[in-house]
């Protein structure tokens, strides 16, 4: 079970372009209201479990 959770999405200038505390988050690909550009993007997933174990999850995803 996930206590706490974040996530942030950033561009490949290292902006941030996305976060969440969601854990249903959606991303839409979208930036500022428009759809983003064709590009990888690199995210951070944060999370607490239960017992308060941190954990960081990191890696990209594709938008075409």
């Amino acid at each position: 079970m996930v206590n706490d959770f974040e996530i942030s999405i950033f561009n490949r200038w290292g902006e941030q372009v996305f976060y969440s505390t969601d854990k249903g988050f959606r991303w839409d690909g979208s930036l500022n209201g428009k759809t983003a550009v064709n590009a990888v993007y690199n995210y951070v997933i944060r999370c607490t479990v239960i017992g308060g174990n941190p954990y960081r999850f990191t890696g990209s995803v594709t938008v075409l």
